[in-house]
């Protein structure tokens, strides 16, 4: 996140009275298990339909992840039917979980969206950030994965 968007955000933080999440730092447990994985990179990637950059993202992932190897886990801020309704239009083959805002935010620790996180195949974090294209999204996975 750059210097501005980072004043910005916590500009908006103090006036609305929330206090600022920090994410799941690297070294710790995913909250949610990637079960039965043996893939050495699984992703968890947070969006919310509200979110005009996540909806930029959602366009350009269907390509992006028919190339991964890894794991994926897309958790997405919405009314039901439309998360439905896009998880029936782009076919997705992985899991696609609803989420509330509190989850996302006392759960998962995203601070903002749209987020990813990296994990290992023991589910433990190598880091994360915000990622508002593919290109964003496949450095960073680049920068974390676990090298061989």
């Amino acid at each position: 996140m750059g210097a501005f968007q980072q004043l910005f955000k916590s500009i908006q933080m103090k006036q609305s009275g929330k206090v600022a999440v920090e994410a799941i730092p690297p070294g710790q447990p995913f909250p949610l298990e990637f079960a039965g994985t043996t893939n050495d990179v699984n992703l968890a990637l947070f969006i919310s339909l509200t979110c005009r950059e996540c909806v930029y993202l959602l366009s350009d992932l269907p390509s992006f992840l028919s190339g991964f190897a890894g794991g994926v886990r897309m958790f997405v801020k919405g009314k039901e039917e439309e998360i439905r309704q896009l998880t029936d239009y782009y076919e997705f083959d992985f899991p696609v979980y609803p989420i509330r805002e509190d989850e996302m935010t006392d759960l998962y620790k995203v601070p903002s969206t749209p987020y990813l996180y990296v994990a290992d195949k023991s589910g433990i974090v190598s880091g994360s950030g915000n990622v508002h294209s593919v290109e964003e999204l496949t450095e960073l996975i680049k920068t974390l994965s676990p090298q061989k």
